[in-house]
């Protein structure tokens, strides 16, 4: 079998950085001069900083609701054609709202609406993870989608994500605000350890109580951080193409994923940003096959991706 054949989840996915780009032809106004090479990205860049300048081009794409929701169709198209159960999509609720010029009310209820449509369409139980900056603070507007999510009591509606630069400082409010995110039943996963800091990822883990940690690098290369993960049940959402293409990671053949594998550390095979470099969840598993010659782990793959879903927690 193909691993397009094998059903897959997909645990760390942007929203942003997985429209196809034959969406964004149909969507964008080509005034600008778009073209596809200013969106995809298929060998490395010098850094993060320089891998999020398509982000330039599909944060002002989904400026009215009929566009954004042509956007979910696109990407649960693509999701569909690479058997695709169930995807935790993750996106801002506060960029969106300022885009269009509405209320959070009125962007969750587009997400509703949205993700509704693909499971219909498509048959793909679609979830969305809301992202939160590290660097902005913004923290008293958290609070309020966070209120208004728990009105709404979707179950589409599974976790929060603190995402940006890893480099910046971490504002103190964060425990105090993920304690409130995890009393209420929702999932944390934490950007940490892409930029190989170790502190991020303890911070993550002991500090904000992540239930995940999205690509922690970091974690592979310390024997502390790797009994952490271990005693807490810690799943560290890989996502290899995306490492090599940032520059986070050199050589492929070594990818801390190979440190996870050994030492029994819970780990799922993510695509992060699908749309930018034009590559599914199946050539990620090709990959993963190729670094680590370990085969007919696919359905093992799908099992651990359900166990570790959000979506469990609601």
């Amino acid at each position: 079998m193909k691993y397009t054949d094998y059903d897959k989840a997909e645990l760390h996915c942007h929203l942003n950085g997985s429209i196809p780009i034959n969406t964004i032809l149909k969507v964008i106004d080509n005034k600008c001069g778009f073209k596809e090479h200013d969106y995809i990205i298929d060998k490395p860049v010098k850094n993060l900083s320089e891998y999020f300048n398509p982000w330039k081009i599909t944060r002002l794409l989904p400026h009215n609701k009929n566009i954004f929701m042509a956007i979910l169709d696109g990407i649960g198209r693509e999701m569909f054609t690479d058997n695709i159960k169930y995807i935790e999509l993750r996106n801002s609720i506060i960029y969106l709202a300022k885009l269009n010029n509405i209320t959070y009310d009125e962007v969750l209820d587009w997400y509703i609406e949205g993700f509704e449509a693909i499971k219909s369409e498509y048959k793909i139980d679609m979830r969305l993870i809301i992202s939160v900056r590290r660097e902005i603070n913004e923290i008293n507007e958290y609070y309020k989608i966070l209120d208004l999510i728990k009105k709404k009591n979707s179950n589409i509606f599974v976790g929060f994500d603190l995402t940006g630069n890893e480099t910046e400082v971490h504002f103190n409010e964060w425990p105090t605000f993920f304690r409130r995110v995890k009393e209420n039943g929702y999932g944390i996963t934490i950007h940490a350890g892409e930029s190989w800091s170790d502190e991020n990822v303890r911070y993550a883990i002991t500090k904000c109580k992540a239930d995940r940690i999205g690509h922690g690098l970091a974690i592979a290369n310390n024997p502390e951080l790797l009994e952490l993960c271990k005693q807490n049940n810690i799943c560290i959402e890989v996502c290899l193409t995306s490492n090599i293409l940032t520059s986070s990671v050199s050589d492929i053949s070594s990818h801390p994923v190979l440190q996870f594998h050994k030492f029994n550390i819970p780990y799922v095979l993510c695509s992060d940003n699908p749309g930018i470099r034009n590559k599914n969840l199946s050539f990620e598993y090709e990959l993963f096959e190729t670094i680590t010659k370990i085969s007919n782990f696919a359905e093992g793959m799908y099992e651990n991706q359900l166990k570790y879903a959000f979506k469990n927690l609601r």
